[in-house]
């Protein structure tokens, strides 16, 4: 909790955005082939984190945000287990999140 407050409000993590969104990028595409939803849901938290923050500028890094979370809210099976999981509620999170990058 303390590591998304910390993405949430510091601004001073500018220098550290182009390695947070190929962080994101990458690991989306490692964690959807896993169907690891519980790594995504992180990732999906570490983007809202980020989006938060204003005094962060993502527009240069919306190539790596967007497709991560269009992945997270359309991937055809983002756990290993989807009668027990909850992947509605998580796709919408990361749902949420693509409507708020395309304002």
């Amino acid at each position: 909790a303390e590591a998304l407050n910390s993405l949430a409000q510091d601004p001073g993590l500018f220098p550290l955005v182009p390695r947070f969104s190929v962080f994101l990028y990458e690991g989306v595409k490692v964690y959807a082939i896993k169907h690891d939803m519980h790594s995504l849901r992180h990732l999906v938290r570490m983007c809202k984190a980020l989006l938060e923050n204003a005094s962060l500028y993502l527009e240069k890094y919306l190539h790596y945000l967007l497709p991560s979370m269009i992945t997270c809210a359309v991937t055809r099976q983002p756990c290993m287990r989807p009668e027990v999981e909850d992947q509605w509620t998580f796709r919408q999170e990361a749902a949420k999140l693509v409507a708020l990058m395309s304002r």
